[in-house]
């Protein structure tokens, strides 16, 4: 369940990665940003996977080590980074050997995504909050390979993101299609800036994808084919507002640690 919202940038590239998290360029107030310098995340109150991350000069992540600290090399990793252009991005990983490009627009948010010359993922903002987020992928029936695409659609409220509705689609293979809906729940707290985002939790890269929310979020609910899943969290912060401590309480059981973040 934790690993989850490590896996919202290459998870939908369909790459193994663990986490990627950078800083984009400065837009405002998100240069003022504190940097964080590692993230341990629990799981039942056991420490899982620990991130220590490096920044060059500007203030950009360059390097990530991804370390599981149950011992499994299949969830350790490295990840590089590096800025060719100010419209471009290029990030290499050490699970897969992959280069991924990135295309920025204007504002610095991520529009394109490619791999090998093809475009893997796609995003649309208005006035810089993220409306659609589009992948192109595979999945097969158990015969056949069949290409589709996975869409997410964002519906935002007072500055934060209400619902967002998942849909996969395979237009030659419909038994393979489904879609559920995700809607959150906001607290009172601010969503104070890092260099990792913690909008939703989702501990994406500080200004990659649009704007982020202006509060932290307090209840999620998944309304999916199988079933329905409700978490809410609660946080702790340092003198200056800054997230210290996440816990999480999983379907109204008892609350869990779920991450620690040092800066």
């Amino acid at each position: 369940m934790i690993k989850q919202h490590f896996l919202v940038f290459f998870a939908l590239l369909g790459a193994a990665l663990i986490i990627l998290i950078s800083c984009s360029k400065d837009k405002g107030n998100q240069s003022n940003a504190r940097l964080v310098s590692s993230i341990d995340i629990y799981y039942h109150n056991v420490v899982e996977q620990r991130l220590d991350v490096q920044y060059d000069e500007q203030k950009r992540i360059v390097r990530l080590t991804n370390t599981d600290a149950l011992g499994y090399d299949d969830f350790s990793s490295t990840t590089t980074i590096s800025y060719p252009s100010a419209n471009i991005m290029f990030i290499t990983d050490s699970y897969n050997s992959q280069t991924y490009t990135c295309t920025l627009n204007n504002d610095g948010y991520i529009v394109s995504l490619t791999e090998g010359g093809n475009e893997v993922e796609s995003l649309a903002y208005t006035n810089g909050y993220l409306q659609k987020k589009m992948m192109y992928r595979s999945d097969d029936d158990g015969i056949t390979l069949h290409a589709g695409t996975y869409t997410e659609t964002y519906t935002w409220n007072n500055g934060n993101v209400k619902i967002i509705e998942r849909e996969c689609n395979y237009p030659t293979a419909p038994e393979l299609n489904w879609s559920y809906t995700s809607t959150y729940e906001y607290s009172a707290v601010q969503n104070k800036l890092s260099s990792i985002d913690l909008s939703r939790n989702s501990f994406q890269p500080l200004g990659w994808y649009g704007k982020p929310d202006l509060n932290l979020m307090s209840k999620i609910t998944d309304e999916n084919p199988w079933d329905e899943d409700v978490r809410t969290y609660r946080y702790e912060t340092d003198q200056d507002g800054y997230v210290t401590n996440i816990f999480v309480r999983y379907n109204g059981g008892s609350e869990e640690l779920m991450a620690t973040i040092q800066y």
